[in-house]
C-alpha cells in the first residue's frame, strides 16, 4: 500500500481515529434505550448536548428519535473539530511521519513484531507495512479500532456525517476545538512517551485477546443504556496507574472538558437566540468535569432528555 492509498484509507476514520457506520434501520434506532442527550434551556431558546460513541456498530450509530428531533430543531451544529471533507483530509498529515523516516527507525523490532502479529490476527492478509509511515501515537490509537474499521469500510465518522448533513441543510457549522489543538495533545508527547503508549496498547490488546474479551461490546452495552457513569468508569478501567498514563488521561479528557465547556458557554452567552447542537464524545460527559456539569456550575439550566 503506497502513501496515496494510506491517505485515502485514513481519511475515513481519522477524526479521533475511529469511524462510524451510519445505518437508518428501525432495529438499530430501537437498540438505544436512552440517548446521551441533554438540553440547555436559555431565556430565549433551547440548545443541545449530544454524546457520540466511536465504534462502527449499527446498534449505536443510528440516531435515537430524540436526537433526531434535537438535530432538526437546531440551527447550528458544532462538533469537537471542524469536519468538512477538506478538514478530514488535512488531519491525515498530522498522523504521518515526516520525510523518509518510518517506524522501523523508531520502534525496536520486538515491539514492531508484536504489532504486526496483532494486525495479522485481525486479518491474516494484512501486515504492519501500510502503517510504517504512521507516527508512533497514531499507530497506538489505530490498532484498537482497526478491526471495527475494516468491517465497515468507506464511511465517514458519525460526527462528520452530522457536520456535513448540517451544511447540506443550511445549518451553521463549526468546531469547538481546532485540529491543531486536538491532535497537539499527541504531538506534544516525547518519543519515549509515544513508545510507552504503543507498548501499553499492545499489552492491553494481547491481554484482552487471550481472555476473549471485547472492550467494544462493553462500551456499546453502556452506551445503549445511556449510562454515563458506567461508560466513564469503563474508559478509565484499563488506564495504568503510572504517572504518565494518569496525567495524559487528565489532559485529553478532563482538561479538554473545561476548555470545551468554556467555549460552549461563551457561544451561548454571545448568541442567546441561536439554537445549537453540540456533538462531543460520550466520555466527555462523565465525572465531576463532565461538560454538562461544568455548564451547570456556570449557571446554565441543563437537563437530560430520554
Amino acid at each position: 500500500m503506497n502513501n496515496k492509498s494510506i491517505s485515502k484509507y485514513l481519511s475515513v476514520y481519522v477524526h479521533a481515529l475511529v469511524c462510524f457506520l451510519i445505518f437508518s434501520s428501525h432495529l438499530a434506532a430501537d437498540a438505544i434505550e436512552k440517548p446521551f442527550l441533554w438540553k440547555i434551556e436559555g431565556d430565549r431558546t433551547t440548545s443541545y448536548l449530544f454524546g457520540t460513541i466511536h465504534l462502527p456498530d449499527a446498534r449505536v450509530t443510528a440516531l435515537h428519535s430524540s436526537v433526531e428531533q434535537a438535530f432538526k430543531d437546531s440551527e447550528y451544529v458544532y462538533t469537537e473539530i471542524p469536519l468538512d471533507t477538506s478538514d478530514l483530509i488535512a488531519q491525515v498529515n498530522y498522523l504521518m511521519l515526516e520525510g523518509d523516516q518510518t517506524l522501523v527507525d523508531i520502534i525496536e523490532p520486538e515491539l514492531l513484531q508484536r504489532a504486526n502479529n496483532l494486525v495479522k490476527d485481525i486479518n491474516p492478509i494484512l501486515t504492519i507495512d501500510p502503517f510504517l509511515k504512521f507516527k508512533v501515537w497514531a499507530l497506538a490509537t489505530s490498532l484498537p479500532i482497526l478491526e471495527q474499521q475494516l468491517n465497515n469500510p468507506g464511511v465517514l465518522p458519525l460526527d462528520a456525517q452530522l457536520y456535513q448533513r448540517a451544511g447540506s441543510e443550511g445549518k451553521g457549522t463549526g468546531g469547538i476545538e481546532t485540529i491543531q489543538e486536538q491532535l497537539g495533545y499527541f504531538d506534544n508527547l516525547s518519543q519515549d512517551e509515544e513508545i510507552k503508549m504503543l507498548r501499553d496498547t499492545i499489552e492491553f490488546m494481547e491481554t484482552t485477546a487471550s481472555q476473549d474479551q471485547s472492550l467494544a461490546e462493553e462500551f456499546i452495552e453502556y452506551y445503549l443504556q445511556g449510562d454515563v457513569n458506567a461508560f466513564g468508569a469503563l474508559m478509565v478501567k484499563y488506564v495504568k496507574e503510572d504517572e504518565f498514563s494518569k496525567g495524559f488521561m487528565k489532559k485529553i479528557l478532563h482538561d479538554r472538558n473545561i476548555i470545551m465547556a468554556d467555549r460552549i458557554h461563551a457561544k451561548l452567552k454571545k448568541n442567546p437566540d441561536r439554537k445549537y447542537f453540540f456533538a462531543v464524545g460520550a466520555g466527555h460527559y462523565w465525572g465531576d468535569t463532565g461538560i454538562q456539569k461544568l455548564l451547570k456550575d456556570k449557571g446554565l439550566s441543563v437537563s437530560s432528555i430520554e
